[in-house]
């Protein structure tokens, strides 16, 4: 990464800046990847909080999913940024990418336009996106809520209780006038996600796969069998290792 650039993390729905935490910490403890900074220049990652999530308050007004892709636009400030969105993250990212400040995108379990769309045509009048998260977010969030730390599990859960304010004042649904591979041509793409996630089936990000390959648009897709919805919890080093491999092969194409 050189100067002037660095790594813009989005988390999803009902959580914070902090389900980033045990990535960083993974990535933080290995060595640059290569073409990515000088040994002065320490590579930059944002995990801000989403408004109105985690410690930012609910803003005031509307509520729009353009207004949370231009708070986001704001980090870029002169910077070239890689974009890693989880969930209503990744869609935030999709939105964002076609931004020339992107360097690349990588989508961990996001939530996709058939996703968005299904939802949205089988909600009722005004029923909004925190009507799908679960009552017991740990059991549905995680494929094995027992192999994640305490700490972990504290922080998943005042988070999710935390946005309780945000999701009282309803959440708008992403929109998607256009299809993924349309905001995703040209740039690097990454998409990982868990096999036994509960919140957004398995299949919405196969199908995401088959349209983005259809439409010319090469994407790097990784499927882990013993996660859930937040891989980057239940199993940071894998989730690491396939970041910087990916990150290494953006950087050797530019």
């Amino acid at each position: 990464m050189r100067s002037g650039e660095g790594v813009l993390f989005i988390h999803g729905t009902a959580s914070s800046g902090r389900v980033w935490k045990n990535l960083l910490a993974v990535l933080a403890s290995e060595p640059p990847v290569q073409g990515f900074c000088g040994p002065s220049e320490p590579v930059e990652y944002l995990t801000p909080d989403i408004p109105g999530m985690g410690e930012c308050e609910v803003p005031e007004g509307p509520l729009s999913f353009e207004r949370w892709c231009d708070y986001f636009r704001g980090f870029a400030s002169g910077r070239r940024l890689h974009l890693v969105g989880h969930s209503l993250g990744g869609a935030i990212a999709v939105h964002l990418a076609e931004e020339p400040w992107v360097l690349s995108v990588s989508l961990i379990a996001p939530a996709t336009r058939a996703f968005c769309e299904a939802r949205r045509a089988s909600s009722r009048p005004g029923q909004n996106p925190g009507s799908i998260l679960p009552d017991r977010p740990l059991t549905r969030l995680v494929a094995a809520p027992g192999q994640i730390s305490r700490e972990d599990a504290r922080i998943l859960r005042e988070d999710y209780a935390r946005a309780g304010r945000l999701l009282a004042k309803g959440l708008p649904w992403p929109p998607f006038p256009k299809a993924e591979a349309e905001y995703l041509r040209g740039k690097p793409v990454l998409l990982v996600y868990g096999e036994r996630d509960e919140v957004i089936s398995p299949a919405y990000f196969r199908q995401l796969a088959r349209d983005l390959s259809a439409a010319g648009v090469t994407a790097e897709v990784v499927s882990l069998p013993g996660c859930g919805h937040i891989p980057q919890v239940e199993d940071p080093h894998r989730v690491a290792g396939i970041l910087r491999s990916f990150w290494r092969e953006a950087c050797r194409l530019r």
